[in-house]
């Protein structure tokens, strides 16, 4: 065995170079399959954990038949028991009643198929917390003349705000890191931004009868708040519904 691994020994070192490309070679493959593997898994825990904290939740609660025949027909009347029941169990954090539906936008001509879903707005904040993604900033034609107006803010800031033309935003923080602003200009030209692109929003109460609308499907629609959506469909045990609810 020891002469084996002397000769083994050998051979690699006889040609040094051809050792060191192969070598060099494995390497690379190696740290580059680990790094390609990493991001692939990172990427899958960031949409797992998205899907589960915005749709699915860890845990359903569903008719016996729904499984199989995902419909109106099979699901079940609320019960605040039963939620309490839910949220008596150890590590439960919060519990939310869902109704889930697709459906298709009619916008002129064209349509698009999209997720319809019935929440009570006091219990999601504790669930997906749809209240802290409204739209809270929106960069528009209107805007960005009015702080043009102003002339307080200088023209290379003006062009990077003109880049982010029909864009929204959620967060102060995701604004800044769109705008790319510096820390004095922060300080000198944000407010004076702030005052023009802040958009005006509310969420649902309790008692609330309307519809919150997704900023890409409200320009899809091309409605606003104070706008009304009409919702039609097939409704309990084959009833057809239709509703009209503000936005």
């Amino acid at each position: 065995m020891t002469e084996e691994f002397k000769m083994a020994w050998r051979n690699l070192w006889r040609n040094r170079r051809r050792t060191l490309l192969t070598a060099a070679s494995v390497s690379f493959g190696v740290f580059f399959a680990l790094i390609m593997r990493s991001i692939q898994l990172g990427s899958y825990d960031h949409m797992i954990n998205n899907f589960i904290g915005s749709f699915t939740g860890y845990l359903q609660v569903q008719h016996v038949k729904y499984q199989d025949n995902p419909m109106v027909d099979n699901s079940f009347i609320y019960d605040d028991s039963l939620v309490d029941a839910i949220s008596s169990l150890d590590k439960v954090v919060s519990v939310s009643p869902h109704l889930e539906s697709f459906t298709l936008a009619s916008g002129g001509t064209q349509t698009k198929g999209v997720a319809v879903i019935a929440i009570d707005p006091d219990r999601e904040k504790y669930f997906s917390d749809p209240e802290a993604k409204l739209v809270k900033y929106r960069i528009n034609d209107e805007s960005v003349r009015k702080i043009q107006e102003g002339n307080l803010v200088p023209e290379k800031v003006l062009t990077r705000i003109r880049k982010n033309l029909d864009r929204s935003y959620s967060s102060l923080s995701r604004l800044e890191l769109e705008l790319g602003l510096d820390d004095e200009e922060k300080t000198l030209f944000l407010p004076e931004i702030l005052k023009h692109v802040e958009f005006a929003n509310g969420y649902l109460s309790g008692e609330d009868e309307g519809v919150l609308v997704s900023d890409r499907l409200s320009d899809f629609l091309r409605i606003g708040i104070g706008d009304s959506v009409i919702l039609m469909g097939q409704g309990y045990h084959g009833v057809s519904a239709a509703g009209i609810f503000p936005v």
